[in-house]
């Protein structure tokens, strides 16, 4: 049954995105960009405003899925996107998720509807985890009140379109689990092989070390890496607790495991972290990423800065961020909190797994309240590990907070109906000496909330009182306190009713509470997820099917007045497999990123102009989409092709995507290449700067053609023709793993290649060649792959072992 519930629940939720005819994917933004605004008036009349504006999940994790999904139909691995940042890795930039075998549901269902039957199970097997691991240690309904609170905490719920993050986080409770059936100890073993006692603890540790490899699969290394610290945490607890450090050698060897697990996306990741603009910068500042103090209210009132579903939520969208400042538990959930805390030195006493499970929650909160809420504290608890610095997202630590208080909810359930642990109180004649501490705590508990809403009203008083937002404003505050005051009152009805008549009655009281709890939940998170008509979604347009009429093999800049209305955001003409210069992504080559900047300093970005340079052309740019006809002074060289709902505009000295160069110039220093590019003007273009290069010669003779006969993802493929040794330029983005072949009367030869023009790549052919391919296939994804393959060897010996064990003990039993 709780299973059933862990199920439904979820659906209820997401039946308009999963069953019904909208999709998870805030398609509504797009009726507001060029050039789909254009025409949403007479194909969507009914549209209004967007719904929950994420864009995110628009501009990167829509059309990275197609992407994926077409390269998979094709019998390709996706390594290398070539649609972006004139070609940029996929796998290695960690969101993409290619290696994460719940991507399924993108293969086989329909991508708009995937991504809500996505959101379903994954929400869903959050509830099932944490059920699963509460339920080792205290009973199903105290489980199924932990796994309802943190199913629909806000946390997951605020980010549940962004499919990497839920991907990532919600193992996190999967790995507690893992970890609780190898701390458990077992009294129970009828039968007596030795190594068949064992059975559970490596069930146990396959689970967790299989949790933590799919979490770092899953796409989301911020999430990932609180996994990981909600592992070492149950460790050290443990160990502490238990007195000796078996717990916690487990928890390392869980991880250890676990990463090799990973490895097919973790060594990419940290290569191209390696190399991207975050590796450089001196110091990541966040904006607007952390919980403050002032709105810590909206843990106990989410909605009191307003919603999206209803239009009033406060901007702007740094300071009250929905998404990154999201993490309610409950009503409910808070109220058994204060149970658990208030109860923790009687637990030590008669309850040691409870007690446990209590310390453990309170760690979890401590730790996500306070790296949620100081940015320094974050960086602390990241040790310096390798990425951690980049991560600017603090407020995401509230998935570790959220997790805490679904334990402390359980503990506290457990402590009030455990009939187990009354029995014990009442034998050891500790039950009186509860109540004082029990109320006690209450009392706290609402002084908190008190302080909390006054803290708020004294630093927002003039947008809480604001006439239009204070109806919202006390209204979350009446939902609130009515939910609050409710489950107090069945709270003390069940202390009174266990002190008249024992257990007696006391189930009912459980189903309600938990009834209210999820009630609670769902109403807050009904309609924060987007749900947009699926007919929405990267329709075609005039001006997109003229594009990909004419577009070859050239690339394309959408230039704009506005990061919204205004512009066609970078990414998006991914799904039309229009190559753009710039993009959306986490991470960027720090070279590209500075030759961007070179070439416009408002790059990457919507207010790009320098359309009359060298650089430009040297990107193989020949189109320029805009909203709005440009100045005469900024057309320069070109010419306007297409006039509808956008505008675009044909750059006439574009260069193609491969040339053989004319002159060579080799460089020590990567800025001389930069500064020679720039110096010489529209002559550079005739000319290559090659890194560290021992050329004998400088110059080379015309005589050298180039033509691309197969351009795909991960394979570039060039007919050629030369009478002599020629320096062939790619202007695609170099990065290490590609490899360049030349063939040469029916025989293949590996050729050296470099970096060229500071971020391009170029490739001394020799003469008589035919042909000329460039092949993407990194040496972290072999050396990933090959560990991957390991730890699931590893795992399927340990499934192998215990099938053994439990032969072995089917055969005991009859034999006995």
């Amino acid at each position: 049954m709780p299973f059933i519930i862990l199920f439904l629940l979820p659906l209820v939720l997401l039946s308009s995105v999963t069953v019904g005819n909208q999709t998870l994917v805030p398609a509504d933004l797009l009726l507001l960009m060029p050039p789909w605004k254009h025409i949403a008036r007479e194909k969507f009349p009914e549209f209004t405003r967007v719904r929950v504006p994420l864009l995110d999940v628009l501009q990167q994790y829509y059309p990275w899925r197609q992407f994926y999904r077409e390269q998979i139909a094709s019998g390709e691995i996706p390594l290398w996107n070539p649609y972006m940042f004139c070609g940029t890795p996929f796998v290695a930039n960690g969101l993409s998720g290619v290696f994460y075998p719940f991507n399924l549901f993108f293969l086989i269902l329909p991508l708009d509807k995937a991504f809500g039957w996505f959101a379903w199970f994954h929400l869903s097997m959050a509830g099932v985890f944490m059920y699963l691991f509460l339920r080792n240690i205290t009973f199903s309904l105290a489980a199924l009140m932990g796994a309802v609170s943190f199913q629909f905490s806000g946390f997951l719920i605020a980010w549940l379109a962004y499919i990497p993050v839920v991907a990532s986080a919600i193992w996190l409770p999967a790995a507690l689990w893992g970890l609780s059936l190898i701390f458990k100890k077992d009294d129970t073993q009828e039968f007596s092989d030795r190594d068949c006692q064992w059975n559970k603890k490596v069930i146990g540790f396959v689970i967790a070390s299989l949790a933590v490899g799919l979490s770092l699969l899953g796409g989301h290394p911020q999430m990932a890496f609180y996994v990981t610290w909600a592992i070492g945490c149950y460790g050290l607890v443990g160990s502490i607790l238990l007195k000796h450090w078996s717990p916690l050698l487990m928890a390392f060897g869980v991880l250890i495991l676990g990463f090799l697990l990973g490895s097919a996306q973790v060594l990419p990741l940290l290569e191209f972290g390696r190399l991207s603009s975050r590796a450089v910068a001196t110091e990541i500042i966040p904006v607007g990423t952390n919980l403050p103090i002032d709105q810590w209210v909206r843990l106990f009132f989410p909605k009191i800065f307003g919603t999206w579903a209803d239009g009033t939520h406060w901007s702007p969208v740094t300071e009250f961020s929905f998404v990154e400042k999201t993490g309610y538990p409950g009503m409910v959930a808070w109220l058994f909190l204060a149970i658990a805390i208030s109860h923790l030195s009687i637990l030590k006493k008669v309850y040691n797994t409870v007690h446990q499970l209590s310390v453990l929650g309170i760690v979890y909160v401590a730790i996500g309240l306070l790296a949620a809420t100081f940015p320094a504290v974050h960086r602390a608890i990241g040790f310096g590990l390798p990425g951690t610095a980049s991560f600017v997202g603090f407020s995401r630590a509230l998935l570790l907070f959220n997790a805490g208080v679904a334990l402390l909810s359980a503990a506290g359930f457990e402590t009030l109906f455990g009939s187990f642990l009354h029995k014990v109180l009442r034998q050891k004649g500790l039950g009186q000496g509860t109540n004082r501490f029990f109320y006690l705590s209450l009392v706290v508990l609402f002084l908190t909330v008190a302080l909390l809403t006054s803290v708020f009203a004294i630093v927002h008083r003039e947008a809480a009182f604001h006439p239009l937002l204070l109806p919202n404003t006390l209204q979350s505050l009446i939902n609130g306190l009515v939910i609050g005051g409710l489950t107090s009152g069945l709270i003390i009805w069940a202390k009174y009713k266990r002190a008249s008549s024992g257990n007696g009655g006391l189930t009912l009281l459980q189903v309600l509470t938990i009834a209210i709890c999820a009630a609670d939940l769902l109403a807050v998170s009904w309609s924060q997820h987007p749900q947009a008509s699926r007919e929405a979604l990267f329709f075609r347009t005039p001006a997109l099917n003229w594009l990909t009429e004419h577009q070859g093999l050239w690339r394309v800049v959408a230039a704009g007045t506005d990061p919204i209305r205004g512009w066609t955001p970078s990414n998006t003409l991914t799904v039309y497999k229009l190559r753009d210069i710039q993009g959306s992504d986490s991470l960027v080559l720090g070279r590209y990123q500075s030759f961007l900047k070179t070439w416009d300093e408002r790059a990457p970005g919507f207010s790009v102009r320098s359309f009359d340079s060298p650089l430009l052309d040297m990107m193989s740019v020949r189109y320029i989409l805009t909203p709005n006809r440009l100045k005469e002074a900024e057309k320069a060289s070109l010419r306007a092709v297409y006039k509808g709902e956008i505008w675009i505009y044909e750059n006439r000295t574009a260069l193609p995507r491969a040339w053989f160069a004319r002159e060579v110039a080799t460089v020590s220093d990567p800025k001389e290449a930069l500064k020679g590019m720039v110096t010489a003007g529209k002559k550079s273009t005739n000319k290559v700067f090659l890194e560290n290069s021992h050329l004998s010669k400088s110059s080379f003779g015309s005589k050298a053609s180039v033509r691309i006969i197969a351009d795909q993802p991960n394979v570039l493929t060039l007919a050629v023709h030369l009478d002599n040794d020629a320096v062939l330029f790619v202007a695609d983005t170099y990065y290490p793993g590609w490899r360049v072949y030349s063939k040469i009367r029916d025989q293949w030869m590996s050729v050296p290649h470099k970096v060229a023009n500071y971020t391009f790549r170029a490739a001394l052919i020799p003469s008589d060649s035919a042909r000329v391919t460039w092949v993407f296939y990194p040496d972290t994804i072999i050396i990933g792959l090959f560990c991957t393959i390991v730890s699931v060897g590893a795992m399927g010996c340990g499934i192998a072992f215990m099938l053994t064990c439990f032969s072995r003990g089917a055969q005991y039993e009859v034999g006995r």
